[in-house]
């Protein structure tokens, strides 16, 4: 180990190891979510969904066009690890919106 006598330090940027891991598992919780959704709002009318006709993930800007109805899921952290650090990190967020069309059954 080395005395640099350091006093402080910057750190520029940060990454996880799993992130496409992560990523991937949103994407798939984001189009569980669509069906969810589409699950209860059909089943307001007494109708179910049937198999997805359209799946468009959409772009990740603030903007949604009006005849979209996004489905957006973000994970927390589960284990509450990050809440007794002493250096002030901030969470990943790692958000995904999907339009999807269902055919009705």
């Amino acid at each position: 180990m080395h005395d640099n006598n350091i006093k402080e330090a910057d750190i520029t940027g940060t990454d996880h190891s799993k992130i496409d891991e992560l990523r991937k598992q949103v994407r798939i919780d984001a189009i569980k979510a669509a069906k969810d959704k589409a699950i209860y709002l059909l089943a307001a009318i007494g109708e179910e969904p049937g198999s997805p006709l359209v799946i468009t993930e959409n772009p990740a800007s603030g903007k949604s066009r009006q005849n979209f109805s996004s489905n957006v899921y973000t994970p927390y952290d589960k284990d509450g690890a990050t809440e007794n650090l002493d250096a002030d990190f901030t969470k990943i967020i790692i958000t995904f919106s999907y339009y999807v069309k269902y055919a009705i059954k």
